[in-house]
């Protein structure tokens, strides 16, 4: 049997206006945007001194800030000591790993 028991339509093709393309206009600048910190605490003179600066780049402007300020001497060695103590915790915490594989003691 080879012919269709099944009638179809005859579509005909219309053709749609075209539309205008539109295409989004890129801002200058607003593709690349990136940020840069620096911090720098130090002792001088039994004084700390603090110093930031920040530089960042957004939709193409670019901006800057800076801060210098002093505090007393005692913010520094709190800060030093600090920092210490959150290395030492991890160096445990990363030393801790390998600690299975170190003999054990004799009693």
């Amino acid at each position: 049997m080879k012919r269709s028991l099944v009638r179809r339509e005859a579509k005909t093709v219309r053709k749609l206006p075209a539309a205008p393309a539109t295409l989004a206009q890129p801002q200058p600048g607003g593709w690349l945007s990136f940020s840069y910190s620096h911090r720098e605490v130090s002792l001088s003179d039994g004084k700390t001194r603090i110093r930031s600066r920040e530089y960042r780049l957004q939709d193409g402007k670019l901006e800057a800030e800076e801060f210098d300020g002093t505090l007393d001497g005692s913010v520094y060695h709190a800060a030093v000591a600090q920092a210490h103590e959150l290395m030492q915790a991890q160096m445990k915490t990363f030393l801790g790993v390998f600690s299975a594989f170190l003999p054990f003691k004799k009693k």
